[in-house]
């Protein structure tokens, strides 16, 4: 029984971030940005086929781990059935920030330096019921290295830097929302010159009050 379907985000769209206020303003200050950023910031969840995943950012102070915790056998992401997998770096807040038509959006230079795939135990358990583990779904999956210590290359991330635009709006009923740039066209932040220039419709995330 093949559980584990490999789906590292080589996506940049979830890079790293910063701090601004509501209503679209932004404080380029890199300590105060900083500490605006800290904790976990999640997407929704989303279906897929009966399962569910969402993504998870974690932040502490220059580092950070983003991570699509894949669920199985349910569509609201929850249960004791997860499959982790982490990219983790770390980052940088320049002081420059790009002028947008409702406020400013931060920059954020974030550097990729490693990936790990890690699971719940309740995961674990259903692996050795089924007669195998992590190691083995991992290897027939084609990755054979150390899972807490994965390359870029077995990521599927072809460079380390990534290069975004970021803004934090405050939400109504507390809590804050983190939306980053958009890299699906030419601008994809694979250089500085190549950052986003729009924030994404759906690269958003939200952390509780």
């Amino acid at each position: 029984m093949k559980l584990i379907k490999l789906s590292f985000c080589a996506v940049g769209v979830i890079a790293l971030v910063g701090c601004s206020s509501s209503g679209g303003s932004s404080d380029s200050s890199g300590s105060s940005a900083q500490a605006a950023l800290q904790g976990t910031w999640s997407s929704i969840c989303f279906e897929d086929d009966g399962d569910s995943f969402r993504n998870d950012f974690v932040v502490s102070g220059n580092t950070f781990t983003q991570t699509e915790v894949n669920f199985l056998n349910t569509t609201s992401c929850d249960g004791t059935l997860s499959l982790n997998f982490n990219e983790h770096g770390t980052f940088a807040i320049p002081a420059e920030v790009t002028e947008l038509p409702d406020g400013n959006a931060n920059h954020v230079d974030a550097t990729y330096t490693r990936g790990s795939i890690t699971a719940s135990q309740g995961f674990l358990d259903l692996l050795e019921a089924s007669g195998t583990t992590l190691a083995d779904e991992l290897s027939a999956a084609g990755i054979t290295g150390d899972p807490n210590n994965l390359t870029l290359e077995e990521i599927g991330r072809f460079q380390a830097e990534y290069y975004s635009i970021y803004r934090i709006n405050s939400l109504d009923g507390g809590g804050s929302q983190l939306q980053f740039g958009d890299d699906d066209g030419s601008f994809d932040g694979s250089s500085p010159t190549l950052r986003p220039t729009e924030l994404s419709p759906n690269a958003i995330f939200t952390k509780a009050q």
